[in-house]
């Protein structure tokens, strides 16, 4: 996130949505001009994220939407943009880190 940050411009107006089970993983605030929004929700919280986004205004020629996480998660949230939303999928980034049921490399 600061890395995309740092690439913006910092009066360009961003949203985020970062989220855990445990608020003691959540950090403070590394630049003041950011607007990280901290969430505590059960792992893979779609229907909790589709509710908060759902009610944010976006221009959806001029958003584009950074999506990270487990990978199911990820799957499900770019399908909301995409299908919901109609969102074109070049303006939907997805980063899947981890799957559930792979280990390492495999």
């Amino acid at each position: 996130m600061y890395e995309i940050a740092r690439q913006i411009n910092y009066k360009k107006k961003i949203n985020s949505f970062i989220y855990s089970k445990d608020k003691s993983d959540f950090f403070k605030d590394k630049f003041s001009h950011t607007n990280f929004n901290f969430f505590t929700f059960n792992t893979n919280a779609v229907e909790e994220i589709i509710s908060l986004v759902d009610n944010i205004e976006v221009d959806i020629k001029k958003t584009i939407i950074y999506i990270a996480g487990e990978a199911s998660f990820c799957k499900e949230i770019n399908a909301y943009f995409h299908r919901t939303k109609k969102m074109e999928t070049k303006r939907i980034l997805t980063k899947p880190f981890w799957h559930p049921d792979k280990k390492g490399l495999e």
